[in-house]
């Protein structure tokens, strides 16, 4: 997985997939497949808050060459807030010294003030190597909201502490087809690691920092409140096969 997929997992509701998870163990085989099980202290999407203390799970796939289909889906504890994604990518090889990649997502959202609605958008991501780590653009056309949401990147590996690897990575987020709202949202920097478990298993532990902007949504129909200038962090485990 790149840095660029663990940053766009946008399309598995930007929750925080782990910095190259499948091959934290040097010595062991990469999978093609993975499930993984999580906890948030905040669900932040895109520089918005959309729920607190949520768990979450996932199953990807790789069912062909280059093609990646998966399953997402979050519940914001007491069950305030529920979201199910379903996506695919497709990896379209080297493009102007990018390694490019294309897909789609659904979103199904429900919040227990506002009900159901739903979403979805077609999205480009691109990442190479520059300046000791990877630098990433992501960039998504939702359909039903009519809007765009570009987000750069940047990630590398700090160094080791106890033998794991602590690595670095932070994003900026602007919105635009907002009219008056338009404009960058949101700077966000997290450190992670994983630990492997075996070969299979991996846990990944994140805390991370967000300082909201002044543009993109700040009270969207499903959505509370932007996310504010905080702290949180969350765990993973996740299984390759």
């Amino acid at each position: 997985m790149s840095l660029a997929a663990a940053f766009s997992v946008a399309t598995a509701g930007d929750s925080y997939v782990p910095f190259d998870a499948k091959n934290a163990c040097d010595a062991c085989p990469s999978y093609d497949h993975s499930i993984s099980l999580g906890y948030d202290t905040d669900y932040i999407w895109r520089g918005q808050s959309a729920a607190t203390d949520s768990i979450w799970g996932s199953v990807d796939l790789t069912v062909a060459e280059g093609l990646t289909v998966g399953a997402w889906y979050l519940e914001g504890l007491p069950g305030a807030y529920e979201e199910l994604n379903l996506y695919a990518e497709y990896a379209l090889g080297n493009f102007l010294g990018f390694d490019a990649a294309i897909g789609y997502t659904f979103f199904d959202f429900y919040v227990d003030t506002n009900g159901e609605s739903t979403e979805h958008e077609v999205y480009v991501s691109l990442s190479r190597e520059a300046f000791g780590g990877e630098i990433g653009y992501f960039g998504a056309k939702g359909f039903v909201n009519n809007t765009w949401y570009h987000e750069a990147s940047y990630a590398r590996t700090l160094g080791q502490v106890a033998g794991l690897d602590v690595n670095y990575d932070a994003a900026l987020g602007y919105w635009h087809g907002l009219g008056a709202s338009d404009g960058f949202s949101h700077h966000q920097h997290r450190l992670s690691t994983s630990i492997p478990v075996g070969c299979q298993w991996t846990i990944n532990p994140y805390v991370a920092y967000i300082d909201s902007l002044t543009g993109g949504p700040t009270h969207p129909a499903r959505f509370g409140n932007s996310a504010g200038d905080q702290w949180f962090g969350g765990v993973s485990v996740s299984y390759g096969f």
